[in-house]
């Protein structure tokens, strides 16, 4: 791995520093915005394509009638989307998948091309979900099409693809490229996260509580206090930039960046034009200001009186979301934080909790409860949650459940847990239901179910068999969000959004007639529930999201709470008139309970917004908001898109040998392709090697694009050598070599609950021959040998927590054998089995880690390297029969948060204790190796770039030679 460091502004050797950059950038980094393969759809899709002159849309040939009014969308964003940076990016390829239920996008750059998941969320804000996503990753297609200029420009024609990717992630911050884009959403619609308080929450209640974090700390986050995110944070400097300076900071900054990449710090260069200022001084003044503006909102907001319930250790940032009540003095509710994974919880009056279940992963944030009859007992000494108990009682709540090979189809089913057994089982299969709630009976329930072309139905289902009963209501332009039962049975609430925004309607569940309660709005509202004669539901209408009520009698909207940063999801008790909810403030969300007292309630008439507002003034900038009617209509001409017609497409070369599929780099000259499907991966190249004086031509091939992987990579060229002879002169000798290998693997990925399991099969093989040997003597080899090789890998993990070092429990199981029957010469064979315990340790984020292997291998001409682990220390020793083992006790002991100047930041500092032991057998003879030690390391930025470096050292102790030893350690997580 290596690191460059610029040391001055001049231009000695100009060419030469910045294709080693980004040489050795793109070696280290091959999943950072290069050769990022986001998985594959099911083999069974059929594809269809739309092509303009800007665009070209694949799609599954079901989605054809939105993929053509996505297409007019595209081409009226083309037009709206680009002003504010100056630049209209050439053609961009879409592909659109319709079978993943986690909706999502990516603008990805190597190869180029937008990538789209088209489930509508059921959170989403109150604007058509494609229209802001189309809108949003456009925008980072602009963003990057427009560094392709000048010096980088120079640098695509040596490189390719990959080298404004590189250019892009070397200076471009990502809170600039996620907060341009929301604020582009914002601005050229009706809705936008920046219109939407609770967007802005976080960061508001840091900034006011806790006060400004330092640059490093505010853009690279931290393991010790939760950190907004960077769309967040990006959208406020952003937008605030354009208020105060103008959108043309944005477009020198990025100018810079282009045409001269090779500067210290572009981006800053560019910045100062305008502004005056770098990035990290305007980060320094837009919370300054920021600081100002929410401090007088603060001052103009009278909070509502409420008794906070949960109670939080210290400064550990945790969220309660969700409360229901389970009786009048117990509630339940989600729980998840920063030193936790999600967990549902049961809290009494005291604020003691109780752990009911550990959950999977969800598909949507609702879940409903049916509490049924519960009690507590008084006995002493003991808290109300360690002695209550439930009858008929339940919880359903949706995960999701991904499909074993498809990484691009997966599922949300239903789940349900009963109190009174304590069990949890699966009400659906492969099924896409959402925001599931529980009818009054307990005898069915109701959920959103979306299709493949994204249309919305409420329907509801037999609670016992999770049958489908009957269709309550569907809609092909109206999406269908948060349904919930009246107590009487007799009504369902839920919201429904359009081109009009978000509104909230009624269905008789006996007629199904639908009225509507609250006409359509571009405020953000959500989550209605039903509270005597009133409609609870989360609304914006104050500037902060507060809890609002409908009366159904006609009366009017009144905001029920009036919190300093926000509060959502009311649940009303009715023997109490009591209201539980969610309240934020810089350590999370808390439950609180206050009184149902209509009579204090504000009139929706008197709610002033006294938020800063600042999309208003980038509003102004733009040249109009994106409106369904000016690009429906249209139709475009489709075509069939043949999968197997478009196997390459080549995106980035280099004058040098990289091949990320087997990790391999030299000198020479690649050429790299991946499809758009991201079924097929090809790279071709040519490999010199300076000391040997050879070379050699290389093609690797991936296929993805049926269940079982295939791959093949082949290799013809000359080798070469040196003998000593007897005279001690050293004669070079040289061969003709041919190597061919391939195979196949079935990677499979199950979740089931709070876990997730792998399993892997896999077959290869590889051929070498040789021939033209010019060494005379009886060691030289000429003929081939044939070498085949099977393994099954078994995984089994619990879902990990942000601070964890690696997953509280899990199982690891790993099964090789190679072998060489055929051929002129042979390996013998080598079998191994490994195994990986994953245990907690004494304190949280502690991890027990446990390894053993075992192998046996028999030598012929040639014997196989190890596949057991060898102990930390050690060099690899021959042998016949070995056993390995090792225990690991890793474990954090600091969180500095700590920043030298832009050099380094510090994360974590984390250590591990190892002891490793290993016994083998050669000759009949067994020996034995064992070392122990600790390596510390740290979780760190340098030179402020983006990914975190895991560097430290390695102390060790060799028992068997009492030597001690040292080794430096050093690694990029990929995994941001």
């Amino acid at each position: 791995m290596i690191i460059f460091f610029s040391f001055g502004k001049k231009n000695i050797c100009l060419i030469n520093r910045s294709l080693s950059l980004l040489w050795a950038l793109l070696c280290s980094l091959p999943v950072f915005s290069q050769y990022y393969n986001l998985g594959q759809d099911p083999a069974s899709v059929h594809w269809r394509t739309i092509k303009t002159d800007n665009f070209r849309l694949i799609y599954p040939e079901a989605y054809e009638k939105k993929a053509q009014e996505l297409t007019g969308l595209f081409e009226y964003v083309y037009i709206h989307g680009t002003k504010t940076l100056g630049h209209q990016p050439r053609f961009v390829p879409v592909v659109i998948h319709t079978s993943d239920i986690i909706p999502n996008a990516y603008s990805v750059w190597t190869p180029k091309r937008l990538e789209l998941y088209t489930c509508t969320p059921q959170n989403t804000y109150s604007q058509n979900w494609m229209e802001q996503l189309v809108i949003h990753e456009f925008r980072h297609a602009v963003q990057m099409d427009m560094l392709n200029k000048g010096f980088t420009k120079g640098l695509t024609w040596v490189f390719g693809e990959h080298a404004t990717a590189a250019v892009s992630g070397l200076f471009v911050p990502m809170w600039f490229m996620e907060g341009d884009a929301v604020c582009t959403e914002t601005a050229l619609s009706h809705s936008g996260r920046g219109r939407v308080p609770s967007f802005e929450m976080d960061l508001r209640a840091q900034v006011i509580q806790k006060g400004i974090y330092s640059y490093d700390k505010a853009v690279f986050g931290s393991y010790r206090d939760f950190i907004p995110d960077q769309y967040s944070l990006g959208y406020q400097i952003v937008s605030l930039t354009r208020k105060n300076f103008g959108y043309k900071s944005w477009i020198s900054a990025m100018d810079v960046v282009g045409r001269k990449p090779f500067l210290i710090n572009p981006f800053n260069v560019g910045l100062k034009k305008v502004t005056g200022m770098n990035k990290t001084e305007l980060y320094k003044a837009s919370l300054k200001e920021l600081d100002s503006l929410w401090k007088e909102q603060a001052s103009k907001t009278i909070l509502s009186p409420c008794t906070r319930i949960t109670r939080v250790k210290g400064n550990e940032y945790t969220r309660y979301k969700f409360p229901h009540y389970l009786n009048d003095s117990l509630w339940i509710a989600e729980r998840t934080g920063l030193n936790d994974i999600s967990r549902f919880v049961i809290i009494d009056k005291s604020g003691n909790e109780k752990i009911l279940f550990t959950p999977g992963f969800f598909s949507s944030e609702n879940f409903s409860v049916n509490s049924g009859s519960a009690t507590s007992s008084n006995k002493p000494g003991s808290s109300a949650v360690d002695c209550f108990s439930l009858s008929e009682s339940y919880m359903t709540w949706t995960e999701r459940d991904a499909d074993p090979r498809w990484q691009n189809r997966n599922y949300s089913v239903i789940k349900v847990f009963e109190y009174n057994t304590g069990k949890i089982r699966k009400l659906t299969h492969k099924s896409r239901y959402f925001a599931p709630a529980l009818s009054p009976s307990g005898k069915t329930l109701v959920a959103v179910s979306v299709d493949l072309q994204d249309k919305a139905s409420l329907i509801e289902l037999d609670f016992n068999t999770g049958k489908e009963i009957r269709v309550l209501f569907e809609s092909g332009k109206d999406f269908i969000m948060n349904p919930s039962w009246s107590p009487s049975g007799e009504w369902i609430v839920f919201m429904l959004l359009n081109q009009h925004g978000k509104q909230i309607q009624l269905i008789n569940t006996i007629t199904l007639e639908r009225k509507t309660v609250l006409p359509p709005t571009f405020s953000e509202i959500s989550n209605p529930t039903f509270a005597g004669n009133y409609i609870l539901f989360n609304g914006s209408y104050s500037g902060i999201e507060n809890i609002y009520a409908l009366d159904t009698t006609g009366s009017g909207v009144f905001q029920v709470t009036s919190s300093a940063f926000g509060s959502c999801n009311g649940q009303y008790n009715h023997n109490r008139r009591k209201l539980v909810y969610s309240e934020y403030d810089a350590n999370g969300y808390s439950l609180v309970e206050t009184d149902f007292d209509p009579a204090r309630w504000i009139s929706l008439e008197n709610i002033k917004d006294n938020s800063h507002s600042v999309y208003n003034a980038i509003v102004k900038e733009e040249t109009g908001m994106v409106d369904s009617t000016a690009y429906s209509g249209k139709t475009y001409e489709s075509k069939a898109y043949h999968k197997g017609s478009h196997l390459f497409n080549f995106h980035s070369w280099a004058p040098a040998y990289f091949n990320y599929l087997t990790s391999e780099s030299n000198t020479g000259v690649s050429f790299m392709s991946q499809n758009l499907l991201s079924t097929a991966t090809t790279i071709i190249g040519y490999e010199w090697d300076l000391a040997d004086k050879t070379g050699k031509y290389n093609v690797s091939f991936k296929w993805e694009g049926w269940y079982p992987v295939l791959d093949v990579d082949a290799s013809y060229g000359k080798g070469a050598g040196y003998h000593t002879e007897d005279e001690g002169t050293e004669t070079r000798y040289t061969w003709d070599e041919t190597r061919i290998s391939g195979g196949f693997k079935i990677p499979l990925l199950f979740n089931h609950g709070r876990f997730y399991s792998g399993i892997q099969l896999l077959a290869h093989t590889s051929y070498l021959g040789v021939s033209n040997n010019t060494r005379t003597d009886t060691i030289g080899f000429e003929g081939n040998i044939h070498s085949l090789d099977y393994r099954i890998y078994l995984s089994n993990f619990l879902k990990q927590g942000q601070k964890d070092l690696y997953p509280g429990w899990g199982q690891v199981l790993d099964f090789n054998f190679r072998h060489s029957p055929l051929g002129d010469r042979s390996y013998g064979y080598i079998g191994s089995a490994e195994a990986i315990l994953l245990f907690p340790g004494l304190m949280r984020h502690h991890s027990i880690r446990c390894y053993a292997g075992v192998q046996q291998k028999e030598k012929k001409d040639y014997f196989y390297a190890d596949l057991i682990n060898i102990p930390r220390g050690y060099h690899p020793v021959v042998n016949s029969q070995a056993l390995s083992f090792g225990i690991n006790y890793k474990f954090p002991f600091l969180y500095p948060d700590m920043a030298i100047g832009p050099l380094f930041y510090f994360k974590r500092f984390k250590a591990n204790l190892f002891y490793d032991h290993f016994v083998y057998k050669e000759a009949g003879q067994s020996s034995f190796l064992n070392s122990t030690g600790v390596e510390i390391s740290t979780d760190m930025h340098i030179l402020r770039f983006l990914l975190p470096f895991d560097l430290g050292w390695r102390m060790g102790y060799r028992f068997e030679d009492k030597k001690a030893f040292a080794d430096m350690l050093f690694s990029i997580n990929l995994s941001i």
